[in-house]
């Protein structure tokens, strides 16, 4: 059935519920792009000399969508908390490493750091694990937007899915 609409305010609710619709539907693209790029991260690597809190793991989330002056807006991205999260210094690392910061062996900020780094002599997707270990999957964050294309491209999409032509 057709969407009557018989003036301005019922045309921006139209435009609007429109507007999240798509907005959620690329927003879970995303989400599961990133989502699946850091657990193919953790599969491939297990680690020797210090015990997996998979925190990094659960911080990636997804923000409610919210009305801006423009439009609308959301975002995928690593939970500030774990970004600020120190992990304690354990004792099985040489306390001369680099990044031993006041009794905290790392910050969450440099784990994601290490994790979407890739060595900049390998053109593959190789980058290192904890800083210490060379793994095929580094940088999890850019490989996996590089996987999904322009967004723009993808909200294109939903928008014609939605039922808006796009020329």
């Amino acid at each position: 059935m057709a969407t009557v609409i018989k003036n301005g305010k019922d045309l921006d609710k139209l435009f609007e519920k429109i507007a999240k619709k798509m907005l959620s539907d690329v927003q879970k693209k995303v989400y599961k792009a990133i989502d699946d790029s850091i657990k193919q991260y953790y599969i491939e690597f297990t680690p020797k000399i210090y015990e997996r809190t998979e925190r990094l793991l659960t911080s990636l989330v997804k923000t409610d969508i919210v009305k801006t002056k423009n439009g609308f807006a959301c975002e995928v991205k690593i939970d500030e908390d774990y970004l600020n999260y120190a992990y304690p210094y354990t004792g099985k690392f040489d306390p001369s490493y680099p990044h031993d910061y006041d009794g905290r062996f790392a910050m969450g900020m440099d784990v994601v750091n290490w994790a979407n780094f890739r060595f900049p002599d390998d053109d593959s997707d190789g980058g290192n694990h904890g800083y210490t270990a060379r793994v095929n999957s580094g940088g999890f964050w850019d490989r996996a937007l590089k996987e999904l294309g322009e967004i723009i491209d993808i909200l294109k999409e939903n928008l014609i899915k939605q039922g808006i032509k796009i020329t």
